[in-house]
This record gives structure tokens, sequence and C-alpha cells, in this order.
């Protein structure tokens, strides 16, 4: 993906990040009112996709002291990378920067009973009104082209609720809109197996109920928190015209990983090394489905081998 809009430096005068006079955080202790619960703090906006809409919802827990009104703010975040020669070596550095924050959406809360409000934005939607500097220029509005952000920009929505008695009380948590690209998102395993030295050992009810897969860059990903059964691991595979494929040197529960391609006489035939890593597309329910399979060699233990899995994720859509 080109990166063409840059941003660097922010004037604090300009571009300063908005506060009002409201409350740090909201209250656990739904009885003093307030309490907002994020359908979900981190929504992926998918390049390509501009319509949407990107969802933002809540449940609103009425308390003792009732809410009557829940405002969103929008602001938009990104990081630079940039290369400066430093004693002659070539060193990456990098700057977060923030644009203005304007409100976005106020709901009129009526119901005084606990329930569900939600909205949904465009990219139109989302652009609008903001602006950043560069470098080079002053301030100047995001760009109406999403090929021209970058993976990990993100609009964040801080978020308020207005209380009956006059007290404004800030969320401690804001919802992010991140920009990612299609296979971002929350998965199900609906095909697992792991093999330990040639014998299924998992299945697919051991894996986790949902797998989190976040974009990298435009053809990386990361699937983290799981490999397979096993939590607290993470590893990286892209995806280029259709097909999976691991970038070199992971390691998988502290094990060098190996994969179809490196590898390939150390998987047994069960794990599907013929018939998997790539992807299938369903452009219309979006429940597109990541085929995939590697593993990991132990060495130096009494059981040395190879560790293999294949699974079949499919995309949860809300």
């Amino acid at each position: 993906m080109k990166r063409i809009f840059k941003y660097a430096y922010i004037t604090a005068l300009a571009l300063a990040f908005s506060c009002n006079n409201s409350d740090d955080v909201v209250t656990e202790n739904a009885k003093e009112g307030g309490l907002l619960e994020a359908a979900s703090s981190s929504v992926n906006y998918v390049v390509g996709n501009p319509e949407g809409p990107y969802p933002i919802g809540f449940f609103v827990r009425q308390g003792d002291v009732k809410t009557t009104e829940v405002r969103l703010y929008k602001s938009f975040v990104t990081t630079e990378t940039w290369t400066e020669i430093v004693d002659g070596e070539e060193v990456e550095k990098d700057s977060t920067f923030t644009s203005n924050e304007v409100l976005q959406e106020t709901f009129n809360i009526s119901n005084m009973e606990s329930h569900h409000i939600s909205t949904g934005y465009s990219f139109e939607q989302l652009t609008e009104g903001l602006q950043v500097a560069s470098r080079m220029a002053g301030p100047t509005d995001l760009p109406n082209d999403d090929g021209e952000f970058t993976i990990g920009d993100r609009w964040v929505f801080r978020v308020e609720s207005v209380l009956e008695d006059g007290r404004v009380v800030q969320q401690a948590a804001p919802v992010n809109v991140s920009v990612s690209t299609r296979y971002a998102g929350t998965y199900r395993a609906v095909a697992g197996a792991y093999y330990r030295i040639g014998v299924l050992t998992y299945v697919t009810s051991d894996w986790p109920d949902e797998i989190v897969i976040e974009s990298v860059d435009a053809t990386t990903y990361r699937q983290i928190d799981y490999w397979s059964a096993f939590p607290d691991n993470e590893f990286l595979f892209q995806i280029i015209d259709g097909q999976i494929t691991y970038p070199d040197d992971q390691i998988i529960n502290a094990y060098p990983m190996i994969t179809c391609e490196s590898d390939p006489s150390l998987f047994v035939a069960q794990a599907n090394c013929g018939d998997s890593n790539y992807v299938i597309n369903d452009d219309e329910t979006g429940k597109d489905r990541l085929v995939m399979t590697n593993g990991y060699l132990t060495t130096g233990t009494s059981a040395d081998g190879p560790r293999v899995m294949y699974q079949v994720l499919e995309k949860i859509v809300n």
C-alpha cells in the first residue's frame, strides 16, 4: 500500500487536543450513573471499503442518576516513520501525531432503562472536519482516498456521558477505529488439528472461541495470543494473491517455526500441506476463511520432533 500522505509535527497551538470540564473517568458503580459499555473498543476500518458503515455501539447502564446524553468526539492519530543518517549509519525514527478534535455525534437519551445505542460511519464521515499537519506544510484536511492512509492509523472516539444532575463524565476507555486491511478482524476456528510427532493431540474444540488477526502492513498480518491451542504465542503471515506465506525466523513455543515450504518432510499428511495456506473470500457475507498449516521443531528434549497444526479460521461478522 502506498504511503503518500505523510504526517509530522503538529503545532500545539493550532491542533491541541481539546478538553472539556469533565470527570477523568467514569465510575464502575452503575448506581452513580454514566456507565457505558462499548460493544467493542476496537473497530477495523478496511481499506477499499469506504462506505462501511463502521459501527460504534454502547450499552447504557442506567443507575440511580440517569444518563441523558452521550457525546462522541473524534480525532485522528498517525505515526510517521523516516530514516536519518546518524554517525554514518541509517537510523529509523518515528513520531506520533494527533489531529484536532471535533464533536461527531450526540445521542439524546430518553430511555431511563438500561439499553443499547448504536451508530455507524462511512469514510467520508470519519474524515470530515479533521486536519493534521505534515513535515513540509501546515494543517491540511485528511485525504479523500483511503489508499493514502497507513496501516495502524486510527480515529479515536472520546466518549462523554451527561447526567441528569448536570455532571459530564468521560469514559475511561475510548473507541478506536483503526485502518487495517481486509483480513484483519476476529475469527473462529471451524477446523483445527494439532499433531505432536505425528499424533493427533488437539482438535477444533481445543482452539479458543475467538482469534484476533491484526494488520501489520498492506500484506502482513499477525495472529495474536494463540498458536493452535497454545496461549501466549503470536506469529506473522503474509497474504499475496490469495496465498499465505510465513516470514522467516519466527519462534513458536520457544522453538523455530517450520512451514510447508521450508520443511515439507516434517509435516504429516493429515496436516494438509497439499491443500493449505490460502484464503477463501466471501464477498457476500464477509465471512472470509484463512486456511493455514505451519509448525515448530523441538530440539534438545526427550521427545524431539515436529509439532504441526492445521486450522481453518472464519471471520466473525457482527
